[in-house]
């Protein structure tokens, strides 16, 4: 698909669902508007309308069909409704278009400024966002970064939302990409930039929106950070090049190693396997017979210019499950008890339980010699 030769994106991940691929540009061409919906498999523009002509990114689709996308200045966040025919709605009543906005108050007045942050969504469903403090809600002495969670659920169209909480943070959300990333226990990781003599920070907010730490880096931040499966927290530091790793506990220094003279990206976390297939676009057949995932995924990312660091480990809590039924049929009780029958049973895991590298592989080795391998099937 084409955007138009003058389309410029800043700071934007594009969001992709089943069917579309949502975007936010900064600049397009006349007659088109900023926030734009594609279909996914024929390229085909669906939808547009307009969020702001200076509008740095950040688009958020939600399962229930709304989508949170990103303005320019002091506008917020848009909040799009699907208007039942396949398009998108937004409620305003007045002419500057923020006053149903996330991040405003319901008065034709300023809003928080987005300036392409990235918002995140969480199992429950609710949405946060950082912003940079306009004093909307949160005087700006208290941070120059603010953090909102709405709740979509309680967002009704032609209504003002109000936020369930927010929180103000040590730093500013100024033009550079910033956002939040979720903890699996809920809390909010919020990394802000460096302004006048005020650090750059990472801040861990809880799901209430109590601030339980904040973390001072060495240099400035352009990115989001990210969470490893054991709540281990990382942020790239521009100006050292350095990857840093926190305790999620109190926001305590844990490791860093330098990457670079400058870091202007976000931590990416993922399985190898989750690399081979989804980025790749492989399949564990692929991987040549004696070479680990870890080393063929690598291999394959040096034509990207990306590298993988060292593996982080697994925590080992797999577990195999089977039907009732079948666990009383056999007298089943420990995994040992499935080799008599494997033969007649299909052992399904998603990718990473079949790399090398995984805790299952003592499993693997003591029963592969009664367990056919055409009956191990990767989800």
């Amino acid at each position: 698909m084409n955007t138009g030769v003058n389309t410029s994106f800043r700071f934007l991940s594009p969001a992709v669902t089943e069917k579309y691929l949502f975007i936010v540009a900064r600049n397009v061409p006349s007659g088109h508007q900023n926030f734009q919906v594609y279909d996914k498999s024929s390229g085909d523009l669906v939808d547009e309308r307009h969020v702001n002509g200076g509008s740095y990114g950040g688009v958020l689709p939600l399962k229930n069909g709304m989508v949170i996308a990103g303005t320019g200045g002091s506008h917020g966040m848009r909040v799009f409704f699907p208007d039942g025919a396949g398009k998108w709605k937004f409620s305003c009543v007045k002419s500057n278009g923020r006053e149903h906005n996330y991040g405003g108050s319901g008065k034709d007045a300023t809003c928080e400024a987005p300036n392409g942050t990235q918002p995140a969504s969480g199992p429950g469903g609710k949405v946060y966002i950082l912003f940079q403090n306009q004093g909307v809600r949160a005087d700006k002495s208290l941070g120059g970064g603010v953090v909102y969670c709405y709740d979509p659920a309680k967002t009704v169209y032609g209504q003002t939302p109000e936020p369930d909480w927010y929180c103000p943070v040590k730093g500013d959300c100024a033009q550079s990409g910033m956002g939040v990333a979720l903890g699996e226990d809920g809390t909010v990781y919020a990394a802000t930039q460096k302004t006048g003599s005020v650090a750059a920070h990472v801040t861990a907010i809880s799901a209430q929106g109590v601030k339980r730490w904040e973390h001072a880096a060495d240099g400035d931040i352009n990115g989001v950070p990210a969470v490893d499966d054991q709540g281990f927290v990382y942020y790239n530091d521009r100006t050292t090049g350095k990857l840093v790793k926190l305790r999620p506990e109190d926001g305590s220094r844990v490791a860093e190693i330098k990457l670079a003279d400058e870091l202007r990206s976000s931590p990416t976390i993922s399985y190898d396997g989750t690399i081979l297939t989804t980025f790749l676009g492989q399949d564990t057949v692929d991987v040549p017979e004696g070479m680990t995932i870890y080393d063929y995924v690598q291999g394959e990312l040096d034509s990207y210019g990306l590298t993988q660091l060292e593996q982080l480990g697994f925590e080992n809590t797999y577990a195999i499950g089977v039907p009732q039924a079948l666990a009383d049929e056999y007298g089943l009780e420990t995994i040992s008890d499935l080799i008599p029958i494997a033969d007649q049973l299909t052992f399904g895991a998603e990718q990473e339980f079949f790399t090398l590298e995984a805790p299952s592989t003592a499993i693997l080795k003591t029963n592969s010699a009664n367990t056919a391998s055409s009956s191990m099937t990767p989800l």
